[in-house]
């Protein structure tokens, strides 16, 4: 599990991504896309995969989240991350 702070990140569009740190990613020792369980604010948490864009680490914080969690790009927040077990 890793737990770092960050900015939501506008990559283009709508679209909003939290910049993942390559070395919580190679942490996991699963690839670089590695199945992840997110926490945000130790409140709303989704599944989904990091994945590789511009030779970054992202995580899509797609709208419903958006929603849910009332952040948007420009914003701080907590992410945690954890390997999904189950993928």
């Amino acid at each position: 599990m890793a737990t770092f702070r960050t900015v939501l990140e506008a990559t283009g569009g709508n679209n909003v991504g939290i910049l993942v740190p390559e070395s919580v990613v190679l942490a996991f020792d699963r690839g670089k896309r590695v199945p992840v369980i997110v926490t945000i604010d130790g409140g709303y948490t989704f599944k989904t995969t990091i994945g590789v864009m511009g030779g970054r680490y992202l995580v899509s914080f797609n709208a419903a989240t958006r929603k849910q969690t009332g952040r948007g790009a420009g914003d701080e927040v907590e992410v945690e991350l954890l390997a999904d077990p189950e993928r």
